[in-house]
């Protein structure tokens, strides 16, 4: 397991949980929005459908690289850029 791996996503922290969750909604209202599919979205992220499913559904134990894939094929990254 890889530094900084929630061990067990299922415990994450309840805030945790929450942020990540909007985020994923975000995300798949940001697809919708731009009128692509899942598969049109995993292949501009180089990613699979399970993952962007994933990314969307919020869930804690998906990568953050995968979260970040999938802004910049959005055209959503520099909102990440300022937050450290």
């Amino acid at each position: 397991m890889s530094a900084g791996t929630i061990r067990n996503p299922d415990r994450a922290p309840e805030r945790v949980v929450e942020v990540v969750a909007a985020v994923g909604r975000n995300i798949a209202l940001a697809r919708k929005r731009r009128r692509l599919r899942l598969a049109d979205l995993a292949d501009k992220a180089g990613i699979t459908i399970p993952t962007v499913r994933a990314v969307e559904a919020g869930k804690v134990g998906t990568s953050f690289g995968a979260y970040v894939a999938v802004l910049c094929a959005l055209g959503l990254e520099d909102g990440l850029l300022p937050i450290a």
